[in-house]
This record gives C-alpha cells, sequence and structure tokens, in this order.
C-alpha cells in the first residue's frame, strides 16, 4: 500500500484490480476513504467499485457523491451504468439509477452525453416519479440544447404538466428564450407545450426571464388560434397575481370573460381579481353586458377578489336583481361567499328565499 502510494497514478491499474479480490478490498476502501480524496485519477477505481453488488456498490456511490470532479472525469462510464440499470431486471440496479443521476447533476455543468441518456432511459421509468424529476433537472442543465430532446419526451410519452413544470424550474434564460420560439411553431402540439412551460414560469420568482418578457409573450399566446393555447396563456395571467408589469393584460383578461370555454373565462375572472380596483373598469362593462354568460363571470370575478370593494358589492347587488335567472342566482351565491358585513347583503340574501332561481 505503501509503494502504491507512492507510484500514484501509476499505481491505477493494480488498485483497479484489487477491487476484485476480496481480501485486497479492504486496502482500497481505506484509500478511497483517506488517500484518493483529493486524487482526480481515481475514476477508473470508482467504476470498478460501481460494478461490485450490495454495501460495495453502495460505498461507491456515497464516495462519489462527494467528487463532483471524478464524476465529471467518468461521466461516460456513469452514462452506460444508468442507461443499462435502467433496464435490469435486478431492483437492486433499478434503485440506484437515481442516484447515479444525483451524481451526474452534481458537477457545474452535466457530463457529455446526458441528452441521449435521458432520452434512452425516459420510457423504462414511467413509475418513478422522483427519478423523472431528476432526470428533467438533467435534461435542462444541458441549456437550449435540450429544448428539442424535451419537447419529444413530452410529446411521445405525454408527460403530466406537473413533471413538464421540473423542466422548467431549471431552464435557465437562454433555454427559455429558445422555449418561447417554440411557442410561435405551426405545431399546435408544440405550441401548446411552450406556452404551457410559459405559464409556468410565470408564477416562479427565480425565473432569470425579466418579467416584462413573459407578460410580452403571454400578451401574445393569448391571440393564439388554438383554444388549448389560450389557456394556458390565460393560466400565465393569473399565475403573475397581479403584478404591475401584467396590466397591460387587462383589455384582453377582459375580452375573455365573454369566452364560451368555462376554463377560459374562468382563468380570465381569477387574473383579473387578482389586480384589485384597477379591474374594477372591465368589470363595471361585464355587468353591463348584453351576454347572461358574461354577466355570470363578472360576478365570479368579484367574488374572488380579496378584499372585495364597496363597488364589487354594489355591482353583485345589482345583478342579483338581474332579468335572467341563471345571472341572480349566480350572483345570490357570489353575495354569501364575499362574507361582507353589510345590511343589504343580508336583505338581499333573505328576499332570494322567495326566488325559486336563488
Amino acid at each position: 500500500v505503501e509503494e502504491l502510494n507512492k507510484a500514484g497514478k501509476e499505481g491505477l491499474p493494480v488498485w483497479v484490480a484489487a477491487v476484485a479480490d476480496p481480501k485486497a478490498r479492504v486496502w482500497v476502501r481505506h484509500a478511497m476513504a483517506l488517500k484518493f480524496q483529493e486524487e482526480d485519477w481515481v475514476g477508473p477505481i470508482y467504476i470498478a467499485w460501481l460494478d461490485l453488488p450490495g454495501l460495495n456498490r453502495n460505498m461507491a456511490i456515497f464516495e462519489l457523491g462527494r467528487r463532483p470532479d471524478v464524476v465529471k472525469q467518468i461521466g461516460p462510464a456513469l452514462i452506460e451504468r444508468a442507461k443499462q440499470w435502467a433496464r435490469s431486471d435486478k431492483d437492486e440496479e433499478f434503485r440506484n439509477v437515481d442516484s447515479l443521476i444525483e451524481m451526474l447533476n452534481s458537477p457545474e455543468s452535466p457530463p457529455d452525453g446526458t441528452i441521449e441518456l435521458v432520452t434512452d432511459i425516459w420510457p423504462h421509468v414511467s413509475d418513478d416519479t422522483f427519478l423523472r424529476r431528476d432526470l428533467l433537472k438533467l435534461l435542462a442543465r444541458n441549456g437550449p440544447k435540450s429544448v428539442g430532446a424535451a419537447f419529444e419526451i413530452f410529446l411521445k410519452h405525454q408527460t403530466p404538466l406537473d413533471e413538464i413544470g421540473d423542466y422548467a424550474d431549471h431552464a435557465d434564460k437562454p433555454t427559455m428564450i429558445r422555449i418561447i420560439a417554440e411557442s410561435m411553431r405551426p405545431s399546435p402540439e408544440r405550441r401548446r407545450l411552450a406556452s404551457a412551460l410559459i405559464a409556468h414560469v410565470a408564477k416562479s420568482d427565480e425565473s432569470e426571464l425579466d418579467p416584462a418578457v413573459i407578460v410580452q409573450e403571454i400578451n401574445r399566446l393569448l391571440d393564439d388560434s388554438d383554444l388549448h393555447v389560450r389557456r394556458y396563456a390565460l393560466e400565465g395571467a393569473r399565475n403573475l397575481k397581479g403584478t404591475t408589469a401584467a396590466e397591460t393584460l387587462i383589455p384582453k383578461l377582459e375580452a375573455a370573460l365573454s369566452d364560451p370555454d368555462s376554463t377560459s373565462h374562468y382563468y380570465a375572472a381569477s387574473a383579473l381579481a387578482d389586480f384589485g380596483p384597477k379591474a374594477m373598469p372591465s368589470i363595471r362593462r361585464a355587468v353591463k353586458s348584453e351576454n347572461a354568460g358574461t354577466r355570470i363571470v363578472a360576478g365570479a370575478t368579484i367574488r374572488e377578489m380579496s378584499p372585495v370593494p364597496d363597488e364589487g358589492i354594489d355591482l353583485l347587488l345589482k345583478l342579483a336583481k338581474d332579468e335572467d335567472p341563471k345571472v341572480r342566482n349566480y350572483a345570490v351565491y357570489n353575495l354569501g361567499e364575499t362574507q361582507v358585513d353589510d345590511p343589504r347583503v343580508i336583505d338581499t340574501l333573505v328576499r332570494a328565499l322567495d326566488d325559486r332561481a336563488t
């Protein structure tokens, strides 16, 4: 052992061979804990340990977790083992795939080949949510070049939206700009996916994108010809929580109150409510609409406000006297939900008891 320590890198073949010998292995373990921590040539020794089952493999995984520099060096070998273990029928090997992915996420930049790795093993990890999240993080850390692969995975395997958000959470500014470009594609499927990612980023306080850019893109997507894209854009507007930068969206949110699609006008109402008093001109116009559905949604917008402004209560009281029974019904419900201490509200609710519609 002393001679090997003196030999440094030249002793590497002996160390690797010793891993396979149960008696010699104890000295390798000792050297890994005390000697190898600062050496940059020890990657092949860790790989040899990974090929051993049980506690030996677990020890190698633990030690590698503390050496991102070595992980970067032996990245290709780790990638190959991740591919093999993801397809393995042995539970021990499959369980350790996530550990390998965590390792590959540890260097400042992921090793080459990780995009292909995620694409390769994604179909084999459909039941492991945590592993899929780590894979999406690894994918996003590859930057803009990962977008094409991400979209192919999401579309081909019908990935749930909450998992798609995990990819957006780790996307840097150049990656998001590439995603924005995808939202302008002719393919409605790609535009939907891109708009869903933009909507997710809209609610993040850690996005590298300027909020004004997010608002600009949502504003554009609100005019898209595809219903689902518009829905995601409205969800993005709602995720902005009435910020000053988002005030330019108010006119389009007002228009969306009249959208026949129930999901769309619900999102629009929720987004408008976050603007508080600044949304009241839009709500006033919606209350006067000839369309009963628009008047109903206007009432729902007032209900979503916190706190509900006095003018909002006045408008709900007006809607409670509407000629359309459905409008009256929803207005009475919305008045009750506001929980405002106002005698006029109590009187209206009492009178509603005699109205068959309410």
